[in-house]
């Protein structure tokens, strides 16, 4: 059973997707299929960071929507948040490591929930909904895998989660911070084709990192959401800054 730890939101059931490899402020009101869609910046810090130097970055980079990781506690996020003005969802911590996203409008709801992947373990995830127009919405999710989990069950649950509690309607930008490369790559393989990284936006993908600080992105499906270019914010190696147009 899904444990949810703090408010959840209605969602509308996604189809579920099969796993893939199985034998593999901008625009603040960003329309789809516009050019222009929205500019999400997804950014891991240090434990050694400041608030206010990542206020700082965030404001900087002119995001409608951040997903920020960190092994600090919540009135850290909470300062980030205040000295930004944007609104914040979470964060969710387990095991010192937190997760919280930041964006110019309020959530239409948001929920942290312990989602099990086996019958011994647990992951955390926080999920929030946001509407960018009128019908028009966006999924942020960010999850921590745990060295003991079974990447192909990690995967499995989170895709069931996504078939009945996200939106069809709604793309999907996925933070997951994984213990080691080799348990992030296993899980972009599982993932494909449904969402995709960063490398496979239409301009920029060659020349980003693919992890920060074990965090990898993914963003899905291509047929809701066009990654349209993404780059590292200047001299921020361990953020992406990444320009998204939903498609419905």
């Amino acid at each position: 059973m899904i444990q949810r730890l703090k408010r959840a939101r209605a969602a509308v059931p996604w189809a579920l997707v099969p796993l893939a490899g199985a034998a593999a402020c901008a625009s603040t009101g960003g329309s789809a299929g516009s050019d222009e869609g929205v500019l999400v910046l997804v950014e891991s810090a240090g434990s050694e960071s400041s608030s206010a130097a990542i206020a700082e970055g965030v404001t900087a980079a002119g995001a409608d929507f951040v997903i920020l990781s960190a092994p600090l506690d919540s009135a850290w996020f909470a300062e980030v948040a205040a000295g930004t003005g944007l609104s914040l969802s979470g964060p969710s911590i387990e095991e010192g490591l937190g997760f919280a996203f930041l964006a110019t409008r309020e959530a239409l709801g948001d929920t942290t929930l312990a989602l099990p992947v086996d019958p011994e373990g647990v992951v955390v995830l926080h999920d929030a909904l946001y509407e960018l127009d009128d019908d028009v919405f966006l999924d942020l999710i960010a999850l921590r895998a745990d060295s003991t989990h079974d990447p192909r069950a990690l995967v499995q649950a989170f895709l069931e989660y996504v078939a009945t509690d996200v939106m069809t309607n709604a793309p999907l930008v996925l933070a997951i911070h994984a213990p080691d490369q080799a348990v992030a790559d296993s899980v972009e393989v599982l993932l494909r084709p449904s969402f995709r990284p960063p490398a496979t936006c239409e301009a920029g993908g060659g020349e980003v990192a693919r992890g920060l600080r074990g965090v990898r992105l993914f963003i899905g499906t291509p047929a809701q959401i066009r990654c349209v270019r993404v780059r590292h914010p200047p001299g921020n190696g361990q953020a992406l800054l990444a320009r998204l147009v939903p498609l419905l």
